[in-house]
């Protein structure tokens, strides 16, 4: 799921993208017919929304076009699991757990150059970026990078296995983090740890009802308004402004 502007969205599977306005859904359209889409996300400087597919390849939506974008790389586009921006970057997160940091150029990107010096993100599942970047691991570790070097990081006050099987977390800017539990249904939401990299368990939220299915992904808006979580058929809204 990735966020467009407050109640737009482009969802995605793994062949097709799906534009989402509040309550309506657009008929699904092919992104690619050659490859399968592993991950996408937004790149707001651009205005263009990004995927990750097999074959090594990486397409943006660029006014609703799929557009194949090429890396001045010789061995081409890493193979990865997870992709995310900064400004006017790209990061992949490698299938071999490296961090691969591209550079937005006017009509490609640039040579990856590798990010993590001193990370172990083995067993690495999801990362989010705000000026640090955070990599949450099988069995809820958090690893922080900051320019590729391993820093402090710790939840104060949190249950215990409060993160044990998270999959996602996405980061508002200066803001929470938002962990997405799928086996417990819920969003578990952390504090900013700052500069010393000490954050707090602030509370979580757990869907529950017979039409909720297994959750997928999650978004936050910027100013931390709006809490999307999708499951296979729904977006459920969660307001966040008491």
């Amino acid at each position: 799921m990735i966020g467009v502007d407050d109640g737009e969205f482009v969802v995605f599977d793994r062949q097709k993208w799906y534009h989402v306005l509040l309550n309506g859904v657009d008929d699904p359209r092919s992104l690619t017919d050659d490859n399968l889409i592993l991950d996408g996300t937004a790149f707001p400087r651009f205005k263009t929304q990004l995927f990750l597919t097999t074959g090594n390849s990486v397409l943006e939506l660029q006014g609703s076009q799929p557009v194949s974008m090429k890396t001045e790389d010789p061995a081409g586009w890493v193979t990865g699991k997870d992709v995310e921006t900064y400004l006017r970057y790209l990061y992949v997160l490698g299938t071999d757990n490296g961090i691969y940091k591209y550079e937005r150029l006017n009509n490609r990107y640039g040579a990856a150059v590798q990010y993590n010096v001193s990370g172990d993100l083995t067993g690495a599942l999801d990362m989010t970026i705000d000026s640090s970047i955070y990599i949450l691991k099988e069995g809820g570790t958090i690893v922080k990078l900051l320019r590729g070097e391993a820093k402090p990081f710790s939840i104060r006050h949190a249950p215990d296995d409060a993160l044990k099987t998270a999959t996602k977390v996405v980061k508002a800017t200066d803001r929470n983090f938002y962990f997405l539990d799928p086996v417990k249904s819920r969003i578990v939401i952390v504090s900013d740890g700052g500069a010393v990299g000490e954050a707090t368990y602030l509370k979580q939220y757990v869907l529950e009802g017979e039409q909720i299915g297994k959750l997928q992904d999650l978004y936050v808006d910027p100013d931390e308004s709006h809490l999307y979580v999708l499951d296979e058929k729904r977006v459920y809204v969660i307001d966040l402004v008491k």
